[in-house]
């Protein structure tokens, strides 16, 4: 909230005192698009006196594969399924948006680094779908409803995860 006021007239310059109404007026704006930050990561390496294993130091926010941090990546997939095109619109927009330089190729082998962390879940995603084929409703975390002659389950268990089928 920002309050606005004038001390003088600006037409004959003489004090204004007190107002005689405030108006308000609230304004919808998008804020600029954000620039890529990158990060220097100076990771220290040991060796263990006791056992000999080389370990290296980590960090949250240092990607343990690759160059390319979480947040990037997850606009990246976004992209790729919200636009429902080629990867080069996804590249086109982080290029057009954020002046962000990567080809097809690394957006691809991004697509494929986020999938591949996702895959220690599936043996027990396999587990839930054929748990969930025996239910009629499922209603766990979000929600469920009935549509015209269609089933709609939607599932969030824990870490958060989601589950939607549709049949």
């Amino acid at each position: 909230m920002i309050d606005l006021t004038t001390i003088f007239c600006p037409y004959c310059n003489p004090e204004l005192g007190e107002p005689i109404k405030t108006e308000t007026k609230l304004v919808e704006d998008m804020p600029p698009p954000k620039k890529i930050k990158v990060t220097q990561f100076n990771i220290d390496v040991y060796r263990c006196p006791n056992c000999g294993a080389e370990v290296r130091s980590k960090h949250r926010d240092c990607p343990q594969a690759g160059d390319l941090g979480v947040c990037l990546l997850v606009c990246m997939t976004m992209l790729k399924y919200h636009l429902r095109g080629p990867l080069r619109k996804g590249r086109d927009f982080l290029c057009y948006n954020d002046s962000f330089e990567i080809s097809p190729k690394g957006v691809m082998d991004g697509l494929l680094r986020e999938g591949d962390s996702c895959k220690d879940g599936y043996e027990d995603w396999e587990k839930l779908g054929d748990e969930l084929l025996s239910k009629y409703w499922v209603i766990q975390g979000t929600s469920a409803s009935e549509l015209p002659e269609w089933w709609l389950e939607i599932v969030k268990p824990e870490p958060p995860c989601s589950f939607v089928r549709l049949w």
